[in-house]
């Protein structure tokens, strides 16, 4: 299964692949796709509705499509390689990487974290995702509850350096 984050024009939609299907924001979405030469033409088909697209890729994690007249600007990113690109020094907390429903809180406040430890586990698009920690830290506050909805990147828990 493969999670990405696709923003086209300021809006942000969560993309799931899990073998040939594909979610959009939870929901699936039926599309078949053909590449029609090595120069990026594709026919996409949705239904009984087919359009030719131009795919190109301008920089690393910038997909173009042109669509008639039409240019999208998509940045892709993969959900792992955007919790991977945090800084642990600039992350005093741990937040949701998408909005989603606090399953659980592994740790308490005041509690010794060492990095990778799972504090928390986050539900978005009935899947599981454990929220781990970016460095060795002390827990110093837990902002939500079990069962509390949560939005991208609202704060789950406050961390402080170890002393």
């Amino acid at each position: 299964m493969s999670l990405y984050s696709v923003t086209i024009n300021d809006r942000e939609y969560n993309v799931r692949f899990n073998g040939s299907q594909a979610f959009v924001n939870g929901e699936p979405v039926q599309l078949n796709w053909t590449p029609l030469n090595t120069s990026g033409l594709h026919l996409l088909r949705r239904g009984r509705q087919a359009v030719e697209v131009h795919l190109s890729q301008p920089e690393p994690e910038t997909l173009e499509f042109l669509i008639g007249s039409r240019r999208l600007l998509a940045r892709v990113e993969a959900l792992h390689q955007r919790l991977r690109k945090r800084p642990a020094a600039s992350a005093p907390q741990i937040a949701a990487p998408m909005p989603g429903l606090i399953v659980s809180i592994l740790v308490q406040e005041g509690d010794s974290v060492t990095k990778g430890q799972t504090v928390a586990v986050l539900e978005s698009m009935k899947m599981q995702m454990q929220l781990r920690a970016a460095q060795d830290a002390r827990v110093a506050r837990v902002l939500v509850q079990p069962g509390q909805q949560v939005d991208k990147s609202q704060a789950i828990l406050s961390l402080s350096p170890l002393t």
